[in-house]
């Protein structure tokens, strides 16, 4: 399940109560930060972090690349 906010996917993250919390789907490949929090009863939604790391990708990765990101990733952290 995805949701759409400005042209950016977002993945439900996880669930409580009243609310679906929602991340950025180049969270892992990409370090992005962007996140929302969906209040269900009023079916409102809140930004919680705007700003994505990243442009707005609208092609598929080809296959192998995801690979290839969080090789470079994790690269960047262990510098």
């Amino acid at each position: 399940m995805y949701l759409i906010y400005q042209g950016f996917p977002f993945t439900k993250k996880s669930s409580s109560y009243n609310r679906h919390y929602w991340r950025c789907v180049h969270q892992k490949p990409l370090n992005c930060k962007a996140g929302i929090v969906q209040i269900v009863d009023v079916n409102r939604f809140k930004v919680m972090k705007s700003e994505h790391s990243h442009p707005l990708i609208t092609e598929r990765r080809k296959p192998g690349e995801f690979k290839a990101l969080m090789a470079k990733q994790s690269e960047n952290l262990h510098k």
